[in-house]
């Protein structure tokens, strides 16, 4: 199984759905983390010990990015943020928000959570290859 197959199955995991028009994202994502990998630890290929981090890097990306995207153009699902409301007061107009300690997770706070996720696992996983530069 390839990289991309391995990433959409990634995601697939994660709950989230993907189409033909999303195989330009995902090539990218690889490619973006595959730059990261390589930047960050001196190495002129990925070595094969890095391949789950080099998914999870790629999937946390392509998420931020269709998160990103959707909120942007003010979509409906995984990207449409909303902040979740405790209150609305119509005379002089007072919209109060919940706070995360009060159970006010929203799906912005929730997507910026798993994307952290990976990031710091995946991250976590590249130390021990890294390499000085001279």
């Amino acid at each position: 199984m390839d990289l991309l197959e391995e990433l959409a199955g990634r995601l697939g995991a994660l709950g989230v759905s993907l189409g033909e028009a999303d195989g330009p994202g995902l090539a990218g994502a690889l490619e973006r983390a595959e730059q990261h990998i390589k930047n960050h630890c001196n190495l002129s290929r990925v070595p094969e010990a890095l391949k789950w981090a080099w998914i999870d890097l790629a999937a946390a990306d392509y998420l931020w990015a269709r998160g990103a995207a959707a909120g942007e153009k003010g979509e409906e699902g995984a990207g449409a943020f909303e902040r979740a409301v405790k209150s609305v007061q119509e005379g002089d107009t007072t919209v109060t928000f919940l706070t995360r300690e009060e159970g006010g997770t929203t799906p912005e706070a929730r997507l910026e959570g798993l994307v952290s996720q990976l990031r710091e696992g995946a991250l976590e996983q590249l130390l021990p290859f890294r390499r000085l530069k001279w």
